[in-house]
């Protein structure tokens, strides 16, 4: 699938109105994952599963997900990015019907090989969502990691 259909991001942030329309685009973005954050605890509290249910037990608690130092963290976080941002820009040139199974390929490989050092998140605005709120680190060292 095209990520950036008819060019609507060049659309956005042509022109003199780029600053403000790229702060609009991120106030959303963070906007939506505190809304993210406080939806999926309210779906957890219903203890749909036993892992819903024990996490309840313990106050839906989060731990430190970096399995590293903050260091290799970052450098998982960024070389991981980079491969999946690349995987994505020439995954156009492929058949149709290759392209969703390369790019869940991608992420699947990625996730089992930056998972055990920083959480394998990828995405900033889902890192503040729900690693943040996690002890175990700083909130600086967190936008070190996933905001580089």
């Amino acid at each position: 699938a095209d990520c950036n259909p008819g060019g609507t991001l060049e659309k956005v942030f042509r022109g003199t109105r780029s600053v403000r329309a790229a702060s609009l685009l991120i106030a959303g973005q963070f906007a939506a994952a505190v809304a993210a954050q406080q939806f999926a605890a309210s779906v957890w509290s219903l203890g749909l599963s036993d892992l819903h249910a024990r996490h309840r037990r313990f106050g839906f608690r989060c731990f430190d997900p970096l399995g590293g130092s903050v260091t290799e963290a970052a450098a998982a976080e960024l070389a991981c990015a980079f491969v999946f941002q690349a995987a994505l820009m020439h995954v156009s040139d492929l058949k149709e019907q290759l392209r969703v199974p390369l790019v869940a390929a991608t992420v699947t490989a990625l996730v089992y090989a930056g998972g055990g050092t920083s959480g394998a998140i990828y995405n900033p605005v889902l890192a503040f969502s729900v690693i943040f709120p996690c002890g175990g680190h700083t909130h600086l060292e967190y936008c070190f990691i996933y905001w580089l």
